[in-house]
């Protein structure tokens, strides 16, 4: 049985503190609850993309 590496991630200050003001259609994430809920979505999903794209070269 293949052993899974474990990780945490860690919240993403730069990120947070750089984000576009003014940008159109951009949604602000004032709070850091939200907006590192958020990240964790995005994180997870772009890994569930790489993961399904290995597996389906196609």
């Amino acid at each position: 049985m293949e052993s899974q590496k474990q990780f945490s991630l860690k919240f993403p200050v730069w990120q947070y503190l750089t984000q576009p003001l003014f940008q159109e259609g951009f949604h602000l994430r004032i709070s850091p609850k939200s907006f590192w809920k958020d990240y964790q979505v995005d994180f997870l999903e772009h890994c569930l993309m790489i993961t399904s794209e290995s597996s389906n070269p196609n």
